[in-house]
Order: structure tokens, then C-alpha cells, then sequence
């Protein structure tokens, strides 16, 4: 028998079965077609992408709708504009508690600062810029560096390693006395070391650690020789780039050179030399070296409260930022004896200074949580093998260059504080500055309110830790030391509260 609705039914089947069969799949199918619920505490782009894997789950979605589908969450996944500011500092109910007075409102006005602080400084949502890798052109334009970790022979031994050497050759008084270099030596070994003490090794090389360490890790690599670099040229640069760092009391010389040796740490320990080429290598090495060239102590509000020249410059876009970089390629074009680029062509020079440029301006930190995603969405899609990041290695070296450039937190506590107490410092310097200007105190600048403990204690929960948790699912070194240390820093700021 036929039922127009049901299909045919055996003799032990009646109609009614059937038509009761028929309800029932109609009610999934309906079921199926009904659109599911938006979840209104989620951004537009998470709840496209709850509906969308929703979709992929349906049985009467055929092979190619879901192949569709599953691309576009794919570009969903790593749209940057999607809502990835933790909960906690969009939550501003916090800061308007603690209205009593007396020691637990104070505490309160103080997380209440550091809130407002990372909020100003870490969540400034950028639109999407698409970028042609570095690695994309690196084999047609830098075809004839072949370079692949350090450079066959070298060793500790090898003089071209130390400047002293060039120096005690031209008959040129050396940065550091001769009777200095013993010390020298044994600490540069200890280079690769996250316990690496850059306080030391400034006092130990007579304020010159940032010329000595980068002149070692870049003949270290051989791109002094593979690069056509006058070795003159570059220890000139070197000075000149030291010099260009300001006397502040966070951003000077031995933080360029901090973050330059954490970067080493990074691609010779961590091993993220596995993942990118030798020129990105040398890349990421510049851009840590100059980073923070001709920083003046005041930060990116700051500059454009203040409609400063270098945020007309600029635009109020990546202020400081911009200013590195601009300042780095515009000091090498008017002095031929600094430009430490010119045994490039112009092609290849042209495609450098665009991956140290990305690299540079992705020091802001207005970008942090847009970063961190985009980096944690190609970690999920990409895994962990080395050769599947061929096409994300200017995003690793972005996140890399960051997490080494906010690494302070996570170093042993003895230089974390030290670091803290400096960075502390600036920034109060700049509230009084703000404040006699008559204008607005940059958030975590006001010594009035904010306080060693309580600003680390924030930084570390919002940002410090959970960025090298991240960075440590691709790159196991990053978990078993550096995450540990932040852990045991944490609760020692807790301690100290």
C-alpha cells in the first residue's frame, strides 16, 4: 500500500504508524531548520560561529554546504576584530566598588588602576591588514643565504665573536678594557639562559651591553659576512643606536638589550629557529635591538593627549611605535657610514624593512588580545610541526617579539622586581607630567594610586601569563621554564601585597 506522505508500510504496519513515523521526522527536520538561539553575552562573530558549527552537525547538510561552512569559520575563527578582551576588563560594575574608605578601598582604587591601565594600554581593536609573509619572497630575494642556526665552526673561541679583537687590530681603544674581557666572555656563554642577568652584564661591560651582545649573536649567525655588513659599519650603528636610546629609567639601552637577549633565548633555546629562515632570523634580531629606539619615557596616550610632534606625525597611530621604526630607516638613508643594509639590493632591502616595520609596529600594545588570537586560532588550525608554519612565520615572530618585549614578569624575581620598581618609575614620572599640564593621568601613572604589588598582580593574571601559556603550546621550553618562573613570581607579588 502507498501513503503519499509515509511511502509504503508492510501488512503488520497501519497507516496511522506510518503517519505517526512521518510526524516525528518532520518535527526533526523542522527541528534541524529552526534557526538556533543568539546568546546575547556573546559578540556577533562568536555567536556566527556557535551557529555555523551548529549547521556542520545537521544530517541533511551535504558534503560540499559543509566544506563551505567550514571555510568560513575558518575566517571567522581568525577574524581580528572578533571580541577577545577577557570578561573581567570589560566588566566595569569591578570599578565601580570599594567606596569606603580606609585600607580595602585603597586596594580596591589600586586594582581598579591597573583594570583602566590594561584596558587603555592592551585593547585597542585594529582593523585587518592583509600581509604578504616575509617567507613568501625570502627564497627568490634572499636566495643566496643559506644560513641555517649558527654558523658552521663558530664557536666561543672565535675571535671575530668579541669586538675587542677588530678594535685591538685597527689599534682603536676598545669599548671595554682588555683586562674586562675575560668576564665578558664567560657571561655571553650564558646568552641562552632565561636566568640571563642583563644588570650584570651592563655593569660588567662598562654600560656597552647592548653593541657587545649584538655584535656576538650576529657574527655568532654569520650574517655579518653572508650579508656583506663592513664590520666598521656595524659597531658605528651599534653606537649609534645605543646612543639613540634615552637615559629613562625603563626604556633605555639595557632594555633593548634585555629583550635582544630574551629574543635569543627564544630562537636558540625555545627553538623557534626551527620555524623561520635565517633572514627572518636576522629580521627579528634588529627589530629587538631597535624596538624602542629614541623612546622618550611617555607613552602613546600620553603623546596624543599632549597633540605632541610625534603624534601629528604619526597620526596617533602606533605613536612610539611608528617613531622607532621611521627613526631606524631614516637615520641609516642620511648617513651612509651607519646603513648597515647598503651590501643588500634594492629588493631585497625593500622586503627587510617591511618584515622589521611589521615587527616593530606589532609592539603596540593596544594590539595584545587581537595578536594573542589570531596567534592561538593558527596554533588550534596550523599544530606544532615546524613545516606548517611556513606560511605564519611573520605572525610567530610578531608574537614573539611581543611576549619577549613584556617578558620582565616572567624572569627570575630578583630581576622582575628590579624591572617592575623601573618600570614603575617612568610611569610616575609621566603622571606628574600629565598632571602639571593639567592633563588627563594616564591610567597606572598616578602614584597616588597605583602600587607595585597590585599593577604586577594585574599585569601578570590579564596578560603576562596567559600570553606565554599560549606561546607554550607551540614551543615547549616556553612552558616547562619561563610559565613556571611567572607562576612562582605571582605568588610572590601576592606574598608582598
Amino acid at each position: 500500500v502507498l501513503c503519499p506522505l509515509a511511502g509504503t508500510y508492510s501488512a503488520e504496519e497501519s497507516p496511522r504508524t506510518n503517519q505517526d513515523k512521518y510526524t516525528s521526522n518532520k518535527a526533526q527536520i523542522d527541528k534541524e531548520d529552526a534557526l538556533p538561539q543568539i546568546d546575547g553575552k556573546l559578540s556577533a562573530a562568536d555567536n556566527a560561529i556557535n551557529l555555523l558549527q551548529q549547521v556542520t552537525n545537521r544530517s541533511n547538510i551535504g558534503p560540499q554546504e559543509k566544506k563551505i561552512i567550514e571555510y568560513a569559520l575558518k575566517v571567522l575563527k581568525s577574524d581580528h576584530n572578533a571580541n577577545v578582551v577577557p570578561e573581567e576588563l570589560l566588566d566595569t560594575k569591578k570599578d565601580e566598588e570599594g567606596t569606603q574608605d580606609g585600607r580595602k578601598s585603597a586596594g580596591k582604587r589600586g586594582e581598579m588602576a591597573v583594570r583602566e591601565w590594561l584596558r587603555a594600554d592592551f585593547t585597542h581593536l585594529q582593523a585587518k591588514r592583509k600581509v604578504t609573509t616575509f617567507r613568501s619572497v625570502g627564497m627568490s630575494v634572499f636566495g643566496s643565504i643559506t644560513i641555517k642556526g649558527k654558523r658552521k665552526g663558530s664557536t666561543f673561541e672565535d675571535s671575530k665573536l668579541y669586538l675587542h679583537e677588530m678594535e685591538a687590530e685597527a689599534g682603536q681603544t676598545p669599548l671595554v678594557p682588555m683586562e674586562r674581557w675575560g668576564e665578558v666572555r664567560e657571561r655571553l656563554k650564558g646568552m641562552n639562559s632565561w636566568s640571563f642577568d642583563v644588570f650584570e652584564f651592563e655593569e660588567v661591560t662598562g654600560g656597552h651591553a647592548l653593541p657587545i651582545m649584538a655584535w656576538f649573536v650576529l657574527h655568532q649567525w654569520g650574517f655579518v659576512e653572508e650579508l656583506c655588513i663592513d664590520p666598521w659599519v656595524l659597531r658605528k650603528w651599534l653606537m649609534h643606536v645605543t646612543d639613540c636610546y634615552q637615559n629613562n629609567p625603563y626604556h633605555n639601552a639595557t632594555h633593548a638589550a634585555d629583550v635582544m637577549q630574551t629574543v635569543h633565548f627564544m630562537i636558540e633555546t625555545a627553538r623557534v629557529a626551527d620555524f623561520i629562515s635565517a633572514i627572518e632570523v636576522f629580521a627579528l634580531i634588529i627589530a629587538a635591538l631597535v624596538h624602542d629606539l629614541g623612546h622618550d619615557g611617555l607613552n602613546n596616550n600620553f603623546h596624543k593627549n599632549a597633540m605632541t610632534d610625534r603624534a601629528i606625525s604619526h597620526n596617533d597611530i602606533s605613536i612610539q611605535e611608528n617613531y622607532h621604526a621611521s627613526s631606524l630607516f631614516k637615520d641609516m638613508k642620511e648617513d651612509a657610514s651607519i646603513d648597515i643594509l647598503q651590501g643588500l639590493n634594492p629588493q631585497q632591502r625593500l622586503h627587510l624593512r617591511r618584515a622589521i616595520i611589521e615587527l616593530l609596529l606589532c609592539t603596540d600594545m593596544s594590539k595584545h588580545f587581537t595578536k594573542m588570537k589570531e596567534f592561538k586560532n593558527t596554533v588550534d588550525s596550523a599544530g606544532t610541526t615546524p613545516s606548517s608554519w611556513l606560511d605564519h612565520s611573520q605572525l610567530l615572530m610578531e608574537i614573539v617579539l611581543h611576549v619577549c618585549d613584556i617578558s620582565n614578569p616572567a624572569k627570575p624575581f630578583p630581576l622582575a622586581k628590579q624591572w617592575a620598581e623601573r618600570c614603575l618609575t617612568e610611569f610616575f614620572v609621566q603622571g606628574d607630567q600629565e598632571r602639571g599640564m593639567g592633563l588627563p593621568i594616564s591610567p597606572g601613572c598616578d602614584r597616588n594610586i597605583s602600587s607595585l604589588e597590585t599593577s604586577q598582580i594585574g599585569f601578570i593574571n590579564f596578560v603576562v601569563l596567559p600570553t606565554f601559556q599560549t606561546l607554550g603550546t607551540l614551543l615547549p621550553v616556553v612552558a616547562n621554564v619561563c610559565v613556571p618562573t611567572i607562576e612562582d613570581n605571582l605568588a610572590g607579588w601576592e606574598q608582598h601585597q
